[in-house]
């Protein structure tokens, strides 16, 4: 090629070489003799040049002829660094255009892309990798690249769009693994390596879930009368996606949003009708529940279609998450509306007064009215069934406010809050639906809990709250003066017959005595209080000068006459009646600060005797508190057990201040404990000491291995009562 006339400069001063120069020029313009990059020649015409032989490679002569107008790419060979003189004649003396990316990116159409199979994009997009200039934010520059805004993505269903608009806004994003209202690149173009890196520098990212969520399916679901649409179980399946990976602080928010739209697929029970309720009107598509609310039409369950769907995510999975935003599998509790009376709340609030009512709560179980109007035994079951599962999962707190109904005042800046039973608990404790072992119906103040059907269910989480909700009638020990208990027991070791112990009781039954009538009454209940745990480690005991005192008792030459006597034994027979109420008070505090420890290992199961727990690694737990309902006479209130072995024996002292007082312990007790000792297991044995019984600043001191103490001299024993 050096030899062709290609120096314009020389036409104007060598006639000859012009001639030459205009002739050949002629000849480029008019036939085919300029060589092409695929092995043919072409007109000047009918030419383009490529800066970069990748242009050549991925662009044919169908696409230069639709997007430049043109039929061949020139050799890829002529280049301005190898032929300049060449590249310059063709560009400037025969108009041969020069395309770079820049220029093709240019020329790009969405109806010029279309054209192209996915191999070919996938193929353009790993190309442009190395053309940033041309996709780029450039953001030191004030332009940014060409394709950012030309509709170079190709989407789902085959159209084209831009990545960004004017505005720089992202139109498109990455395919995510549920299905988007937002659009997204066709998934088969984000398979291969190259094409996905070039789509994420490109700035491409997946939607944004909650975003998404936010924008399209939250306001979807919030219009009145939506029926369910092809595109109901994408939206449910990308909330529950979301709700999985929401992080923790976020979930709370996405929780209230989802609890207060129609979104949960639904059967009314009356009509049948399929419709799209809250979660908050939902119940779970359970067989007891379908029973329970047999008759009763205005509640919606959960579709089996959407329940079908739903198993492929695992049922513990789903079961949890619609819990979570409020469909139950338990009759719903349901506030109503109330006005306590004058006297009512005179009552609850006792001494304290008040300056402003905050609120009055009152609370109904749904379908509770409809479902006993036609009692048998199998409701009866189910019933009990489904209270117990309502508190099964809740703490001793939350349990026992299940049950009741909330009355809340001001007393200047104190706020002040007192439960009552609810509604549905009056309600229970006024219908005969209790089965007893006759199969007759009671009233729960009819029958006492032992005398209840084996087919109800007697040990569960939470079931002592449960009986004292419903007010059993006591058990026959509890009616009886303790004289009466213990005759009982006597009764029962000698094998009385029935009629026997019914003369017994009738000979017995005798007016409550004064002194009983005005028993210590405490300002709170146990389990109303938090208890509050310390383990005391007491010090070394300084003996006082006890010289000038005389013995417990009475001083030689006293005499009292008969009124004192008997004046004293009264109080003292008085302080025993006491003092028996202040124990009890005080094991029921210790009982709710053990179910309070153990809460810890994991979830209470309620027995007969106490409750008994599991912890994550298997390990078994189980106290077992003796005087639950009638004084045993061990040397100790309870045991605690680890698999069966018994590793604490606790027994409760109970005072009603926190000053240090003279604490009877029983030589049972004493003896029990030494031999512990003996044995060097003298740590299983504590005295758990109750201060400011029956206040709600009670608390609780351990001190444990008390023969050791006292033997280390750091605790006080006075008196002392020797067997000689």
């Amino acid at each position: 090629m050096t030899i062709l006339p290609l120096d314009s400069d020389r036409t104007k001063r060598e006639q000859i070489y012009s001639v030459i120069f205009k002739k050949v020029k002629e000849k480029f313009l008019s036939e085919k003799l300029l060589p092409t990059s695929d092995g043919t020649y072409t007109k000047a015409g009918d030419a383009l040049l490529a800066r970069g032989k990748e242009l050549t490679e991925f662009l044919d002569s169908n696409d230069i002829q639709k997007l430049f107008s043109k039929k061949h790419w020139l050799d890829p060979s002529i280049t301005y660094d190898k032929t300049r003189e060449l590249r310059d004649y063709l560009i400037n003396e025969l108009k041969v255009p020069e395309i770079d990316f820049e220029s093709f990116a240019k020329k790009i159409t969405a109806e010029f892309l279309q054209t192209k199979s996915d191999e070919w994009m996938i193929d353009f997009y790993g190309r442009l990798l190395y053309q940033q200039s041309i996709w780029s934010d450039r953001p030191y520059s004030s332009s940014r690249g060409v394709l950012r805004t030309k509709p170079i993505i190709r989407l789902e269903n085959g159209e084209h769009i831009a990545p960004f608009d004017n505005n720089g806004n992202i139109q498109v994003y990455l395919p995510a693994e549920t299905k988007s209202e937002y659009k997204t690149v066709k998934r088969a173009l984000t398979e291969k390596e190259k094409s996905l890196k070039f789509l994420k520098e490109l700035g491409l990212t997946k939607p944004d879930l909650f975003a998404e969520i936010k924008e399209f399916i939250i306001p979807k679901y919030q219009k009145e009368n939506l029926v369910k649409d092809e595109k109901y179980f994408e939206d449910f399946e990308k909330l529950l996606k979301a709700y999985e990976i929401i992080p923790a602080d976020k979930k709370a928010d996405l929780k209230e949003q989802l609890s207060s739209v129609s979104f949960i697929d639904s059967i009314h029970n009356g009509t049948g009708e399929n419709v799209l309720r809250k979660p908050t009107e939902v119940y779970f598509n359970d067989g007891n529940l379908k029973e329970y609310f047999s008759g009763y039409s205005n509640v919606y369950f959960i579709s089996e279609p959407l329940m079908n769907f739903l198993k492929r995510y695992g049922e513990e999975k789903i079961k949890q998450f619609l819990t979570d935003l409020g469909v139950e599998d338990n009759p719903r509790r349901i506030e109503i509306n109330v006005n306590l009376s004058r006297e009512e709340k005179n009552k609850l609030r006792g001494d304290i007064k008040y300056t402003e009512d905050i609120y009055q709560k009152d609370y109904e179980l749904e379908g509770l009215e409809n479902f006993l109007k036609e009692m048998d035994s199998k409701k009866s079951f189910l019933l009990w069934d489904l209270l117990l599962k309502s508190i099964k999962a809740l703490n001793t707190t939350e349990a026992r406010k299940f049950f009741e109904g909330e009355y809340k005042w001001r007393r200047y800046q104190d706020y002040y809050e007192k439960g009552f039973d609810a509604k549905f608990i009056k309600t229970l404790k006024q219908v005969e639906w209790l089965v007893d072992k006759n199969n007759n119906f009671k009233k729960p103040s009819e029958i006492t809990f032992s005398e209840l059907s084996d087919n109800y269910i007697k040990e569960s989480l939470n079931i002592d709250i449960l009986r004292k909700a419903l007010g059993f009638k006591p058990e026959i020990f509890e009616q009886l003066p303790e004289n009466d208990r213990r005759i009982l027991e006597i009764a029962r070791a000698k094998n009385i017959t029935p009629e026997e112990f019914e003369k017994i009781l009738s000979e017995r039954k005798v007016n409550t005595p004064e002194q009983e009538k005005e028993q210590w009454k405490p300002e709170c209940e146990p389990e109303t209080i938090t208890p509050k745990v310390q383990e005391l480690e007491p010090e070394k005991i300084v003996t006082p000068d006890l010289s000038d005192q005389a013995e417990i008792g009475e001083k030689v030459g006293d005499e009292k006459t008969t009124e004192e006597t008997e004046k004293k034994e009264k109080e003292v027979e008085k302080t025993l009646v006491d003092k028996k109420a202040i124990g009890k008070w005080g094991e029921e505090y210790v009982y709710n600060a053990l179910k309070k420890k153990y809460e810890e290992h994991g979830k209470i199961i309620e027995t007969d005797s106490g409750f008994k727990v599991i912890d994550a690694d298997g390990e078994k737990f189980e106290i077992i508190w003796l005087n639950k309902y009638n004084d045993s006479g061990e040397g100790y209130d309870f045991v605690i057990k680890q698999n069966g072995a018994e590793i604490e024996y606790i027994e409760v002292k109970s005072k009603t201040s926190e000053k240090s007082e003279l604490i009877e312990v029983t030589g049972t007790q004493w003896e029990f404990a030494r031999r512990l000792f003996d044995q060097n297991e003298g740590n299983k044995y504590t005295f758990y000491v109750v201060s400011n019984a029956g206040k709600k600043d009670s608390g609780i001191y351990i001190l444990r291995n008390p023969i050791k103490l006292w033997k280390d001299g750091n605790l006080y024993a006075h008196p002392i009562k020797l067997k000689l």
